[in-house]
């Protein structure tokens, strides 16, 4: 079983705003700003060499290692959190206005709000996204709330509350075969590796493979381990899934690393695909990768999709 929280981030901007168009990548990279500034007693300092890593909050969320979650040494353990932006491509922004985003955690981080919620108050301080037009985008944090939609912080008090709002993930199973349609819309870029390479082609097959390795990583690092699935059988099972009704397209973005100090380009692939096929057993893994996302760089936000299931009438 896997625990995870959805929290709602309501903001209300004290300035004037520019902001890009996708904002995944700009509140990831000041919130992680914000939560080493919170969070670390030892500046300047490497994590990986750092004494205090395996307790500190900052080290576990942004920079997680391997013995940390008892995984092979090579293998490389996602990370327990996705920051889920508003998927409007509004850029200027006015004195006054609300903006929202999603925070999603997993495992034992869920106990970690109250260091997302400071990170979010010193994000809003020290402000986010261009210097253009007067200077970055500065906020105050109004509320967080659950997926319940209760307040778990509310400023008028400056304290967190008790929420009922945990979900949990079970370990995902394989059930009957059963017959439908699967309609999949992506709302933000999909970015997907097939030979090592980049693709802009979804066959189901490389649809369900990009689930299972998702679902099997955050099972893996943050709940009871590596799901009990014959993931050979699924995947080739998989290839005669046909895919139908696409309007799927590659849509480029680009993004400043504030680590390697230049402007790079995250390109991906949105837009809607339909399957058709034996496709009903699968569908635990499916919803549950909606929840993780898919493919790379899913912390800022990417590989988030929406479903649609129609099961063929007996």
């Amino acid at each position: 079983m896997l625990s995870y929280t959805v929290n709602t981030f309501h903001c209300v901007l004290t300035n004037n705003a520019l902001l890009p168009a996708y904002k995944g990548s700009t509140f990831r990279g000041a919130f992680g700003v914000a939560l080493k500034k919170v969070s670390c007693a030892v500046r300047n300092k490497v994590c990986a060499d750092c004494l205090l890593s395996a307790r500190c909050i900052y080290a576990l969320i942004f920079e997680p290692t391997s013995w940390q979650h008892n995984l092979s040494r090579t293998a490389t353990p996602t990370h327990p959190y996705i920051i889920e932006p508003d998927t409007s491509h509004q850029t200027h922004y006015s004195i006054g206005a609300l903006f929202c985003f999603n925070v999603v955690l997993f495992g034992d981080h869920i106990h970690s709000i109250p260091y997302f919620i400071y990170a979010v108050q010193i994000m809003g301080e020290t402000g986010i996204g261009s210097k253009k037009g007067g200077g970055r985008a500065q906020f105050t944090l109004r509320e967080v709330t659950g997926a319940d939609g209760s307040q778990i912080y509310g400023s008028a008090s400056n304290r967190t509350f008790p929420s009922s709002q945990t979900l949990t993930l079970k370990t995902p199973q394989v059930n009957s075969v059963q017959t439908g349609k699967l309609s999949v819309s992506l709302k933000t870029p999909l970015r997907l590796k097939s030979d090592n390479k980049l693709t802009d082609k979804l066959p189901f097959q490389e649809f369900i493979r990009a689930c299972l390795r998702q679902v099997a990583a955050f099972h893996t690092a943050y709940g009871d381990g590596d799901p009990p699935l014959d993931y050979r059988s699924i995947v080739a099972d998989a290839a005669v899934v046909k895919s139908i009704e696409s309007s799927l397209h590659w849509h480029d973005w680009k993004r400043y690393s504030n680590r390697q100090q230049h402007a790079m380009l995250f390109g991906g692939l949105l837009g809607n695909i339909s399957f058709v096929g034996k496709i009903g057993q699968l569908m635990q893994i499916i919803d549950q990768a909606r929840v993780t996302h898919i493919g790379k760089q899913v912390t800022f936000g990417l590989g988030q999709f929406s479903y649609v299931w129609e099961p063929e009438s007996e």
